[in-house]
């Protein structure tokens, strides 16, 4: 009985220990100044669309309705939905090709 105990104690001891959730450190994070910076150019470039893209836009990626329920909220066809989101993604893309987005500057 002593050697089986002895053998479990140092099977034990050789074994990695299970770490509970407060002993694993946070993965790193990229700089909170970049994904400000990208916020700020996305929501800027969303201000330059019209009215009837950034409403499809918004409601299709960011309310995450389905083309039909768009439709049906903006009381226009599907297929309209499907071309003012396409038209909407063309033009974020050629805006995000730019190196910037005019942003006006505050005086400070």
């Amino acid at each position: 009985m002593h050697n089986l105990n002895a053998n479990e104690k140092r099977r034990a001891a050789s074994r990695p220990r299970l770490a509970t959730i407060d002993d694993v450190p946070e993965p790193g994070r990229p700089a909170s100044q970049v994904e400000r910076l990208m916020a700020s150019e996305t929501l800027a470039a969303l201000k330059l669309l019209s009215l009837e893209h950034r409403q499809v836009l918004l409601l299709v990626a960011l309310e995450g309705l389905q083309y039909a329920e768009v439709a049906q909220v903006l009381g226009v066809p599907v297929g309209t939905v499907m071309s003012r989101l396409s038209r909407a993604r063309d033009r974020l893309m050629q805006l995000a090709s730019n190196e910037r987005v005019a942003q006006p500057r505050s005086v400070t």
